[in-house]
């Protein structure tokens, strides 16, 4: 049986190519796992027969014109500056864009993902008026996260954004989860919507050069064993406690105070300030391609994920990368998370109760002593990551969508 792919690129065969309205705030450079994902599936759907045009909100004089040259010719991208606007937190201008792009040019579905979910609104405003089906890409909890608590202060918005929610899960012809376990979530709590329209398309694995990046200088001394944090530290999300609590019950280690030294490399939110044990070391961000040699350096990569419920469904897109690195992972959460059920099957590494101190510091120690019994070494894991590629998760989403515009 031939793949759209193939009929689309057969010279015999005359098809007409689908074409997508992909809908994303965020896209290169942001780190953002939204625009990781965005980049993808704009990448290789062209491989798997779509076109794709691309409505971001990243300005323009920011976008990485290195990684859009390597965009196929089937995907344009439009800059709309700025993305909010209006009531209900809307974004009225991506909705304008949208709609000029659409009586230009036909369009055989939106593709909308969210955070923020101004974006999925806008997707289902111009569904409603254009009649082109909408695919909703969910990569956070919308309403049942602990996000939507903080940020929703009154009672009236709390019950305007579940509204939303509710109709863009009744409009959306195909909603895309970011892992199985995340779409059963949301099916339980939306028992009437039918199975068929959901899929799971994990971030994925994307390998990167081991050679590095010519002249990336190392925080890592080959002298000390070195732990490696990556990502935002957040007073909700992600705060830097449990990692810094853990650390400093592990020194209480003579050997490992001298040996161990802890990195954390990315922003810190704003407001945040944390009294460090010795041995800790804040570095600022950096680019993602970056970020990404410097994580094959360290000696243990460490995960954290403070998240209650919603950890056990949506994986943190770190993970992914962490993976990629092929290095030993400490992954700090709670003892559901999905992230750390992924480092269990890959036999990547440990995992630590990111509830309690002592199970932190077991697992710094336990890293420390694999290090110091192979002589300042630690293996990195071998496991078979050609499932979680990131053109292996985009083939299931040309799939889905395949199936969905043949109905």
């Amino acid at each position: 049986m031939c793949s759209l792919a193939d009929l689309a690129t057969s010279p015999a065969v005359s098809v007409k190519r689908p074409r997508l309205l992909l809908l994303s705030y965020y896209f290169p450079p942001s780190g953002d796992v939204g625009g990781q994902r965005a980049y993808g599936f704009a990448r290789d759907l062209p491989d798997h027969g779509f076109d794709v045009s691309v409505i971001t909100g990243t300005p323009e004089d920011h976008l990485n014109q290195e990684r859009l040259s390597a965009l196929p010719e089937a995907v344009d991208v439009n800059v709309v500056d700025p993305w909010f606007g209006g009531v209900f937190g809307g974004a009225p201008n991506v909705i304008r864009v949208g709609l000029d792009r659409i009586s230009a040019q036909s369009f055989d579905a939106i593709l909308a993902t969210g955070p923020p979910w101004a974006t999925l609104k806008a997707g289902l405003i111009l569904s409603r008026r254009t009649g082109v089906p909408l695919i909703a890409d969910i990569r956070d909890p919308w309403t049942s996260g602990e996000l939507f608590a903080v940020h929703r202060r009154t009672v009236f918005s709390a019950i305007g954004e579940r509204i939303w929610e509710r109709a863009v899960l009744r409009r959306a012809s195909l909603i895309v989860g970011v892992h199985r376990a995340a779409v059963q979530r949301i099916q339980s709590a939306n028992p009437k919507l039918p199975a068929v329209r959901f899929v799971d398309v994990e971030l994925g694995v994307e390998e990167t050069d081991p050679e590095g990046i010519e002249g990336l200088a190392s925080p890592f001394s080959p002298e000390t064993c070195n732990f490696a944090h990556f990502g935002k530290l957040h007073s909700i999300v992600r705060p830097a406690t449990p990692l810094l609590d853990g650390f400093a019950l592990a020194q209480q280690n003579p050997g490992f105070r001298n040996d161990a030294r802890l990195h954390h490399i990315g922003p810190v939110s704003v407001g945040q300030s944390y009294h460090a044990p010795p041995g800790v070391a804040f570095h600022p961000a950096m680019p993602l391609s970056e970020a990404r040699v410097l994580m094959r350096k360290a000696d243990v990569l460490v995960l954290l994920n403070t998240w209650g419920a919603a950890a056990a469904a949506y994986p943190t897109a770190k993970i992914y990368d962490y993976l990629a690195a092929r290095r030993p992972i400490l992954a700090v959460t709670g003892p559901g998370a999905i992230a750390a059920h992924m480092v269990k099957e890959a036999r990547a590494g440990s995992l630590a109760n990111v509830r309690d101190p002592r199970s932190v510091a077991d697992g710094f120690l336990g890293h420390w002593l694999t290090w110091r019994d192979h002589g300042g070494r630690v293996a990195g894991h071998h496991s078979d990551l050609r499932p979680l590629a990131r053109e292996a998760q985009t083939g299931r989403l040309s799939k889905a969508i395949g199936g969905m515009l043949s109905k």
